[in-house]
């Protein structure tokens, strides 16, 4: 008589849930990331927007002292991810942006770009801005724009 066995087919109990736990590690990790980068984008859609109205500011006549409307420049004011673009209240020098009020994890992101032009140095910064200095790209940190 002869006794043949079979080879063993499939994966063992441990060896699935070795596999399981790595990919909760790695889902994990991404959640996260994916969040950070999310928040990034929409600052930079912000951003994008802000400089569109640096050279026709300029050229309205900034060095008068004060700023001309978002409206009478012909610029976009509004993205996907920035709810409007409006003249500063509290400076003459400033365009304020705000930012839609949520994240994608949910929580409140209805924060405020500053951007104002410093006559002194003739340059753009986001001093006063009220979004955490990790979202900002580095040409904000740096005060300068």
């Amino acid at each position: 008589m002869l006794l043949i066995i079979n080879p063993q087919k499939g994966f063992t109990l441990v060896e699935m849930m070795v596999v399981l736990g790595i990919i909760g590690i790695m889902i994990a990790l991404a959640i996260p990331a994916y969040t950070n980068y999310m928040n990034r984008s929409k600052v930079a859609e912000t951003l994008n927007l802000l400089a569109g109205l640096r050279t026709p500011a300029e050229e309205w006549g900034i060095s008068a002292g004060n700023v001309p409307e978002p409206a009478s420049l012909n610029v976009k004011t509004t993205g996907k991810f920035t709810k409007n673009i409006v003249k500063s209240t509290t400076d003459t020098l400033c365009y304020e942006a705000t930012l839609h009020d949520t994240e994608i994890s949910g929580s409140d992101f209805s924060k405020v770009i500053r951007f104002c032009y410093d006559p002194s140095r003739s340059n753009w910064n986001c001093d006063g801005s009220t979004v955490d200095i990790v979202y900002l790209p580095s040409a904000c940190k740096r005060t300068n724009f």
